[in-house]
């Protein structure tokens, strides 16, 4: 049967597009993340008496929720394009959006069990 797949039709533009964005996101949520926990005071912070925050940000947490949420809604508006194109044999899901769903539903429910990261 001919091939009459010339290029990367739009589907796959937004795959990849859509890929790059959450693997983009999925970074700026483990940066917020480590920004909102609480610090860890060294041998430094003792000896110059450095006052570090107790608690988590909670501004900064719900920040990475906002964000989590988005990917994961991303990811799943991709992997919905990533299942109308997979009709061959040769197609293959994202691997990126894959595990931006596994992270962001993780985050997610740890979020809304109120459990500490």
């Amino acid at each position: 049967m001919k091939e009459r797949r010339s290029g990367p039709d739009i589907f796959l533009k937004i795959i990849k597009t859509l890929s790059f964005v959450c693997g983009s996101l999925l970074i700026l949520a483990l940066l917020l993340l480590d920004k909102a926990k609480p610090g860890i005071e060294t041998f430094f912070d003792r000896l110059l008496d450095v006052q570090l925050r107790k608690s988590w940000d909670h501004d900064l947490l719900l920040a990475h929720f906002y964000v989590v949420a988005i990917i994961c809604i991303l990811s799943l508006t991709g992997l919905l394009f990533n299942r109308m194109r997979a009709r061959r044999k040769t197609d293959r899901y994202s691997k990126t959006l894959i595990f931006s769903i596994i992270f962001s539903m993780a985050a997610l429910l740890l979020s809304l069990l109120r459990l500490p990261f």
